[in-house]
C-alpha cells in the first residue's frame, strides 16, 4: 500500500530488474541463491510475472491480441494453440474469444485489456506473481471475478503473490500481510483483516441558480460491426448502445457505471462528437462556448492519463500548446495545487495523481462548458481521489462546469454526483 509517487511501483521493477538506468543497491536472494542485478532478467516470465498499472501500454499498438501470446509462446519454447487462447481468455471471463483475439489495444476497454494483461502473466504459471494496480480499471463485479481468480490460481500453483494496490478492500481479499510504503521505505502495518477501511467525505453540496438544461440524449444507438477476415462474408453487428434517454443540466455532476466493455466509453464518444450516432439525436444547448475558440464545448479527459501526453514534452510545453500566455498556465497550475517545479516535469516523472490534476489544469485553460471524466480515479489510491474529488467540486462552482464521471468506483461517484446510472446491455438505468 501507499500513496501515488510514494515508489511501489519502482520497487517492483527493481525486483523484475528493469530500471537498468538507475543505480540500484541491493542484495537479492531467489531460493537460497544470491543474484546480481543483471542476472535476475533470467526470472522473468517463468519464474516472475508481473501485470504492470497501465494496460495500454502493455501491448503493442500494432499487434493483434492473439499475437502478444504467440510471442509468449516462441519466447519460452511453448507449443501455441487456439485452444490455449480461448481458456485463457475463458479464466478471465472474456467472451467472443475470436474477435478479441483479432482486435488491436485501442480497440478494447481498459478494463478488457488489463484481464487479457492477466491471463498473459498466467499462462506460464510463475512461481511469484506481482501485480501492480491489477484491477484499477474493472468494474467491481469483474474485480471480484478477477480477485477470486487470482487466489484460486496462486492456492493451486503455490505461487507467491505481491499484490501492488491502494485500494485497502483488494489487499484484503488477496493478501495475508501488508505493508506500506513512505518516504522511500516500507512499514509494515500487520494482518490486513485489522486493517481501517476507506471512507470518502461528502462533496455533494452546490448551489445552482441556473439548472437548465444543456444536453439531451434522444433515442441514441450506435452499432459497430465485427471484424470479417472474408471480404464477400455478410457482416454482423452488435448493438453497443440501445436507445438510450438523457438529460444534463447546467451545474450538474452526474455519474455513470457499467461493467467493462459495457459501451461507456463509446456513449461519452457520442456525446463529444468522437463518433457519430447509428441512430438517434443528441441536442447540445450549451449557454457558453469554451475560452479557447477553437475548441469544442465538450471536452474528453481520457482514463490513461499518462496517455494523454507527449512523452517528450515537459508540462510546461504541453499546456503552452493550448495558451501561450505563461500566467495563465502557472495560474492554472496553482489551481490544481501543484507545484511550479512540475511544469519542467515530463509525464514519465511524474505520478499518477499529478497527471490527473495536470489533465484538469488543461481543462482550466480550455474552459469548457461541459467536461467528461472516462475513469479518472482508476489509477489513483485513496488520498488522491479525496484531492482529484475535492478539486472537482470546488472548479465545478468557480468555472461553472458541468460534469459527467464515468467511473467503477461506486463510492467515489456517490460521495459527488446528484444523479449515478448504470449501463447495462446497452441501456440507462437509473440507480440512484
Amino acid at each position: 500500500l501507499g500513496g501515488s509517487g510514494s515508489g511501489k511501483t519502482l520497487m517492483a521493477l527493481s525486483i523484475l530488474g528493469l530500471i537498468n538506468n538507475l543505480e540500484v543497491t541491493e542484495t537479492f536472494e531467489w531460493k537460497d541463491q544470491k543474484l546480481d542485478y543483471q542476472e535476475k532478467s533470467t526470472l522473468r516470465g517463468k519464474q516472475i510475472g508481473y501485470v504492470g498499472q497501465f494496460p495500454f501500454a502493455s501491448f503493442s499498438p500494432v499487434k493483434k491480441m492473439v499475437n502478444h501470446f504467440k510471442d509468449v509462446c516462441d519466447a519460452h519454447g511453448i507449443k501455441w494453440s487456439d485452444a490455449l487462447f480461448q481458456s485463457l481468455m475463458a479464466e478471465v471471463g472474456l467472451q467472443d474469444v475470436k474477435d478479441i483475439g483479432i482486435r488491436y489495444a485501442h480497440e478494447l476497454s481498459g478494463g478488457q485489456l488489463q484481464r487479457i494483461s492477466i491471463a498473459c502473466a498466467l499462462m506460464l504459471k510463475p512461481q511469484l506473481l506481482i501485480l501492480d494496480e491489477p484491477t484499477s480499471s474493472l468494474d467491481a463485479d469483474t474485480e471480484k471475478d478477477i480477485l477470486s481468480l487470482i487466489n484460486q490460481v496462486c492456492s493451486d500453483n503455490k505461487t507467491a503473490l505481491m499484490m501492488i494496490t491502494h485500494d485497502v478492500q483488494v489487499a484484503k481479499r488477496t493478501c495475508d500481510m501488508a505493508y506500506q510504503m513512505r518516504s522511500g521505505r516500507l512499514e509494515l502495518l500487520g494482518l490486513v483483516a485489522e486493517l481501517p477501511g476507506n471512507v470518502f467525505p461528502d462533496y455533494k453540496s452546490r448551489n445552482n441558480d441556473d439548472s437548465s438544461t444543456i444536453l439531451t440524449c434522444n433515442e441514441l444507438c450506435f452499432s459497430y460491426a465485427y471484424k470479417n477476415h472474408l471480404p464477400w462474408a455478410k457482416t454482423p453487428s452488435k448493438l453497443l448502445i440501445d436507445h438510450i434517454d438523457l438529460t444534463m443540466n447546467r451545474g450538474q455532476i452526474l455519474g455513470i457505471m457499467g461493467t467493462s466493455g459495457a459501451g461507456k466509453s463509446t456513449f461519452v464518444k457520442l456525446i463529444s462528437e468522437e463518433l457519430r450516432p447509428s441512430s438517434g439525436s443528441i441536442d447540445r444547448h450549451m449557454h457558453r462556448q469554451s475560452k479557447l475558440s477553437t475548441a469544442k464545448p465538450v471536452q474528453l479527459l481520457f482514463q490513461d492519463a499518462r496517455g494523454s501526453f507527449n512523452p517528450m514534452h515537459t508540462m510546461r510545453k504541453a499546456l503552452s500548446e493550448i495558451n501561450k500566455d505563461l500566467p495563465s498556465i502557472e495560474n492554472a497550475w496553482r489551481k490544481v495545487n501543484l507545484e511550479l517545479a512540475l511544469l519542467d516535469h515530463k509525464p514519465h516523472q511524474m505520478s499518477g495523481g499529478q497527471l490527473q490534476r495536470a489533465l484538469l489544469a488543461t481543462m482550466l485553460l480550455v474552459d469548457p462548458p461541459l467536461l467528461i471524466l472516462d475513469e479518472v480515479f482508476s489509477a489513483l489510491d485513496f488520498d488522491n481521489k479525496k484531492i482529484i474529488l475535492a478539486l472537482l467540486h470546488d472548479l465545478v462552482i468557480e468555472m461553472d462546469w458541468t460534469v459527467m464521471i464515468v467511473s467503477h468506483d461506486q463510492q467515489a461517484l456517490a460521495s459527488i454526483c446528484e444523479k449515478i446510472y448504470l449501463l447495462k446491455d446497452g441501456k440507462l438505468e437509473a440507480i440512484r
